[in-house]
């Protein structure tokens, strides 16, 4: 693995699904991190999930 590889990363990088992590907004003034993953070759799947939810995410917001 290269260095600063994520762990939670690693089973994903091995099977090939295609998977992501995004800002999912914060916690007592920590950001939390969401993971999406999707079936293998799927990645337009993966990237609209996180689009749709950072609209989501960010329309709560303002």
């Amino acid at each position: 693995m290269f260095q600063g590889d994520s762990v939670n990363c690693s089973p994903f990088n091995v099977s090939g699904h295609p998977a992501l992590t995004i800002n999912a907004g914060f916690s007592e003034g920590l950001p939390l991190g969401m993971m999406i993953v999707g079936r293998k070759f799927e990645d337009a799947s993966v990237l609209n999930v996180a689009y749709t939810y950072e609209q989501i995410r960010d329309n709560k917001e303002n």
